[in-house]
C-alpha cells in the first residue's frame, strides 16, 4: 500500500477545524470500511450528523443499516423528536429522503447477502409508490453486494463495465434513460469509495462525452475523482470548480462520511508538497490570472490565521494577473471573516482610496464591521456620505456594528438626507446599536415625511427599540 500524505493545505484545514484522517491510500477497499469523518465543506453541504452515526454504526454491523430503509418507522422516529409541526416542513421530507438514499448506497457499500431481503422490499415499496428512482438505486446497490462477493477486483471490474454503460438508445423511455445514467453514476460512486486508482483515466473520458460534460451529471463522476485524489484527474476537477452549479441535485446532495469536497479535492492536489505559505501564494496568484475561482475564500478561511499576513499583502500588492481585483476582494473578505484587527489600518486605507473599485470599498466597509475595531469609525463616518451605493450602505451598516455613539449624528444625517431608501433605512436600523434617546424625536419628524413604506416601518421598530433601552 503506497500511503500518500496530504500536503500543506490539509494539515492546516484539518487543525483549523480539528478533523483527523490525514492519510488517504490508493488501495481499493471493497467495502469502503474505515475511520468515517466530516471534511471541510467547501462548495457542496456538509455531511449530516445522521450520516456519520449511520456510516460508524454500520461499519461492522450492516444490518444497523436497516432502520433506515422503515420510512414509517423513521418518519415515527423523527416525530417524536421534532413534534409534528416540524415534520410538515419541507426540510425534514427532505432530510427523510436523504436518510434513505443514503443508507441505500451504504448497504450497497458494506452490506452482505443478508440484507438484500431487504432492499428487494424497499425495492418493491419505493416502485408501488411510484418512486422508481428509489427502487432502481435499491436494485443496483443489491447488485453491488452480490458484486462484492467476488472479491475487491472484480468488484472494481464491474463497476468499471457499470460506469462505461452506453447512452440508452434513441426511443428509450424516459425512465430507462434514467436507469441507465443511475448505473453509470453508481459505478463511478463506487469507484470512488474504493479509491480505484486505475479507473482515474476512464472516469476522466467519461467525464468528457458529450452527454456526461455538465454539471450536472458530471458532477457526479467529479465527486468520484475527488475521492480518489490522482492528480491526473487535476484539470477535471478545475473544470467543473469554475462551472459550480449549488443548484443541480448533483451538487446538493451533502458530502459522505470520508468525502472530500471537489474545491478541497483540487486544491490538495495543485498544492501537493506546498509549504503552507506557498500554498496561500498560489490561491491568490490563481485569483489574480483567473484560473481557478470558486472555493478559495472559504479554504483560506478555514486555514485560519496564518492567511493574515499574506492577505494584508494582497491588499495593497496584490498578484500579478489580468485580474489582481479578485484576489483584492477575496483578502478583504477572508480578512473581515477572520476578525483580522491588525488589518483595520490597510482596511481603511482601502475604503479611502477612491482609484479603488467601489465593490472592494464596500467590502472593506463591510469587512470594519466586522471586526468591530472602533478606530476604523472615522472613515467609516466619512464613507457613510459616499457617493456610491454599495460603498455607503455598507459604511452604515458597519457603523452600527461598532455600537458606537459618536456615530448618531451621521446615521441620523443619511436616515434623513440619502438619495436612496435602501441608505436610509441601513442608517435607521444602525440608530438600533448605536442611537440614543436623542435620535428619537427625530425619527418620529422623520417619519411622517419618509415616503418609503419600509423604510417607515423600520422607523418606527427602532424607535420602540430606543424608547425600551
Amino acid at each position: 500500500m503506497n500511503n500518500k500524505v496530504i500536503p500543506a493545505m490539509c494539515a492546516a484545514l484539518l487543525l483549523a477545524v480539528s478533523f483527523s484522517l490525514c492519510v488517504r491510500t490508493g488501495r481499493a477497499q471493497a467495502s469502503g470500511s474505515g475511520t468515517a469523518v466530516a471534511f471541510p465543506a467547501i462548495l457542496q453541504p456538509a455531511t449530516p450528523p445522521e450520516a456519520i452515526e449511520m456510516w460508524r454504526a454500520s461499519e461492522n454491523n450492516p444490518a444497523a443499516l436497516l432502520p433506515y430503509l422503515d420510512r414509517k418507522g423513521w418518519s415515527q422516529s423523527l416525530r417524536s423528536r421534532l413534534g409534528d409541526e416540524a415534520m410538515q416542513t419541507a426540510s425534514t421530507h427532505n432530510y427523510l429522503l436523504l436518510l434513505h438514499y443514503l443508507a441505500v448506497e451504504r448497504m450497497g457499500d458494506v452490506g452482505t447477502s443478508d440484507q438484500i431481503p431487504a432492499l428487494e422490499k424497499y425495492a418493491a415499496q419505493s416502485k408501488a409508490e411510484g418512486n422508481s428512482d428509489s427502487a432502481t438505486q435499491a436494485r443496483l446497490s443489491i447488485s453491488r453486494i452480490r458484486a462484492r462477493s467476488g472479491g475487491a477486483r472484480e468488484y472494481v471490474q464491474e463497476m468499471l463495465r457499470w460506469l462505461q454503460t452506453p447512452d440508452a438508445p434513441d426511443g428509450s423511455t424516459m425512465q430507462q434513460v434514467k436507469d441507465t445514467q443511475q448505473r453509470v453514476v453508481e459505478g463511478a460512486r463506487a469507484l470512488g469509495v474504493m479509491r480505484s486508482v486505475e479507473s482515474v483515466p476512464a472516469l476522466i473520458a467519461k467525464r468528457r462525452q458529450p452527454a456526461w460534460d455538465n454539471t450536472n451529471k458530471g458532477f457526479f463522476l467529479v465527486r468520484s475523482l475527488a475521492r480518489i485524489g490522482d492528480p491526473r484527474a487535476l484539470e477535471t476537477l478545475g473544470k467543473q470548480i469554475n462551472n459550480f452549479a449549488d443548484y443541480t441535485p448533483a451538487a446538493q446532495i451533502p458530502l459522505e462520511p470520508g468525502e472530500p469536497d471537489v474545491a478541497w479535492a483540487y486544491w490538495q492536489m495543485r498544492t501537493q508538497g506546498m509549504s503552507q505559505a506557498e500554498m496561500i501564494q498560489e490561491m491568490l496568484r490563481s485569483l489574480a490570472d483567473g484560473s481557478s475561482v470558486s472555493g478559495i475564500s472559504r479554504i483560506l478561511e478555514l486555514t485560519g490565521r496564518p492567511v493574515v499576513p499574506a492577505l494584508m499583502e494582497a491588499l495593497t500588492n496584490p498578484p500579478s494577473g489580468p485580474h489582481p481585483e479578485r484576489a483584492q476582494r477575496v483578502a478583504v473578505k477572508v480578512l473581515g471573516n477572520l476578525r483580522a484587527v491588525e488589518s483595520v489600518d490597510s482596511l481603511c486605507q482601502i475604503l479611502r482610496n477612491r482609484d479603488n473599485l467601489q465593490d472592494i470599498r464596500a467590502s472593506a466597509a463591510h469587512a470594519l464591521g466586522q471586526i468591530g475595531d472602533k478606530s476604523a469609525l472615522p472613515d467609516l463616518m466619512q464613507a457613510a456620505a459616499d457617493n456610491d451605493l454599495g460603498v455607503q450602505t455598507a459604511a452604515l451598516d458597519s457603523l452600527g456594528e461598532l455600537k458606537d455613539e459618536r456615530a448618531e449624528a451621521v446615521l441620523l444625517k443619511a436616515a434623513q438626507e440619502a438619495a436612496h431608501p435602501s441608505a436610509r433605512y441601513v442608517a435607521i436600523k444602525a440608530l438600533r446599536t448605536a442611537g440614543t434617546a436623542g435620535a428619537i424625536p427625530i425619527l418620529e419628524a422623520r417619519l411622517s415625511k419618509e415616503p418609503d413604506k419600509n423604510v417607515r416601518a423600520e422607523i418606527g421598530f427602532t424607535i420602540r427599540k430606543l424608547k425600551s433601552e
